[in-house]
């Protein structure tokens, strides 16, 4: 495949604001990314030589067929791991069957229920 047009947000300078730029990159296999505290903290430049421009988000939730030719998950369970939003939002939007969020804080599961989460699962069982 060749190369894609897509928008991203763009770091030109350490703690500066993201600026919303069309860039052109190979076409990845992922359908969403999102800014974690890790994209942060090399964003505000901490610890680190600069380096920029730059472009965050490598968390990314995706699927591992081409995006043109995937079908449904209708028939598919998927379990999120730590029910962040890139994996709730892909999960949801594939349409699959049963959502099973999996997450240290039991707090986050009423929240995640909005988001489709139809089970909870708590790794040290509280």
């Amino acid at each position: 495949m060749g190369i894609i047009s897509m928008t991203a947000s763009v770091a030109w300078e350490a703690g500066k604001p993201l600026v919303m730029e069309e860039v052109e990159v190979a076409p990845p296999l992922i359908l969403f990314t999102s800014l974690c505290h890790t994209d942060v903290y090399f964003w505000k430049a901490k610890g680190q030589t600069p380096l920029f421009p730059r472009i965050f988000g490598h968390e990314a939730g995706g699927t591992w067929c081409h995006i043109e030719c995937c079908k449904t998950m209708e028939r598919f369970s998927v379990a999120i791991f730590g029910l962040g939003a890139v994996g709730l939002a892909g999960a949801r939007m594939a349409g699959a069957a049963r959502i099973i969020g999996d997450d240290l804080n039991p707090k986050k599961f009423h929240e995640a229920k909005k988001f489709g989460v139809t089970e909870f699962v708590n790794p040290k069982g509280s």
